[in-house]
C-alpha cells in the first residue's frame, strides 16, 4: 500500500522563479528529490513566521497550489516516494523538476533544458516546469501526437508522429522558428541557440512515361519538390543529359508534361540537384 504524505504549500517568488519555499513531511526520500528537506515528522502546517510577511506582500508571491494529503505533491517531486521504482515514471532531483500531475501517470521520454524540465506522456502529450521567462514552461496548446523532445535554453522542440516539428519559447536567433518546408524529421535536437533536425532520406520519386500517336505524356508526383525532369538521347557512357525547359501541368497529385515524339530513342529522368 502507497505511504500517504502530508506536506503544505510551495510558494514561489514571482521576481525570483528559480527559489521555492516548501515545508512539512515530503516522505523518506524527499531530500533527494528537492521537496522539502526536513526528514522528521514535521508539522503538514506552514510555517507563521514565514508565511505571514510573505503573504502580506502578496503582489510579489505566486500560490502554486495547496495540496494537503495526496500521493503527489506540487513540490519538485514526480511522485510519492515509496522506495522502488515503478515502470515508466520519471525520477528527478536538484533544482527544477516537472510539476504536479496525475498520479500514475506515465513517460516515454524527456529532456532537461538550461532551467526547465521537458516529459513526454505515454499518450503523446507533453509536460513542461520550471523557468518560464521566455514562454518555455507553457506547452502550446492542443500538442499532441508527440513522439520526441528536446529541451534547449530557453526554448524547446516537439517532433509529431506525422514528421513535423513544433518549437516554443526563446527565439532571439531563430531557434524556435521551424522552416517551412521542414517535412519527414526523424529526430531533433536542441542546443544554446540552434535547434537540429535528421530527415529521412526519401526513395527518388518514379517517372512515368505513356505514348500517343505523336506524343509521349511523362508524369512523377507533386511531392517530389525539387526534382527536375532531363532527357538524352543515348544512354551509352559518357552519358549527356539535357534539362528539359518545357513546364508541366500539376493534374490531381501529379506533375504532367506532353511531349512530342521525335525520330530516335529518347530517355528520361528525374534529378535533385
Amino acid at each position: 500500500m502507497l505511504p500517504i504524505f502530508a506536506h503544505g504549500l510551495c510558494l514561489r517568488f514571482a521576481d525570483n522563479l528559480n527559489r521555492k519555499i516548501p515545508w512539512g513531511h515530503c516522505g523518506p526520500a524527499a531530500g533527494d528529490f528537492g521537496c522539502g528537506q526536513d526528514r522528521k515528522a514535521a508539522a503538514s502546517t506552514p510555517p507563521t513566521k514565514m508565511v505571514e510577511p510573505m503573504l502580506a506582500a502578496a503582489k510579489k508571491l505566486t500560490i502554486l497550489a495547496a495540496l494537503s494529503l495526496t500521493i503527489a505533491s506540487l513540490c519538485t517531486r514526480i511522485e510519492a516516494q515509496t522506495n522502488r521504482l515503478a515502470p515508466g515514471i520519471v525520477v528527478g532531483w536538484g533544482q527544477q523538476v516537472i510539476p504536479y500531475v496525475q498520479p500514475a501517470t506515465r513517460y516515454q521520454g524527456m529532456a532537461a533544458g538550461a532551467n526547465h524540465s521537458l516529459a513526454l506522456t505515454s499518450d503523446g502529450t507533453v509536460v513542461a516546469g520550471g523557468d518560464n521567462y521566455f514562454g518555455q514552461s507553457t506547452v502550446p496548446a492542443n500538442l499532441t501526437g508527440v513522439i520526441a523532445i528536446a529541451a534547449g535554453d530557453g526554448y524547446n522542440l516537439a517532433l509529431k508522429s506525422d514528421g513535423t516539428v513544433v518549437a516554443w519559447g526563446s527565439n532571439e536567433l531563430g531557434q524556435s522558428t521551424v522552416p517551412a518546408y521542414l517535412r519527414g524529421v526523424l529526430a531533433i535536437a536542441a542546443g544554446l541557440h540552434r535547434s537540429l533536425a535528421l530527415v529521412e532520406i526519401s526513395p527518388p520519386p518514379a517517372l512515368s512515361i505513356s505514348r500517343s500517336r505523336t506524343n509521349a505524356l511523362l508524369a512523377w508526383p507533386a511531392a517530389a519538390l525539387g526534382y527536375r525532369l532531363q532527357a538524352t538521347a543515348s544512354s551509352s557512357p559518357p552519358v549527356r543529359w539535357n534539362s528539359v525547359t518545357s513546364i508541366a501541368n500539376i493534374v490531381s497529385n501529379r506533375y504532367e508534361l506532353k511531349l512530342p515524339i521525335r525520330n530516335g530513342a529518347q530517355f528520361f529522368r528525374l534529378i535533385n540537384p
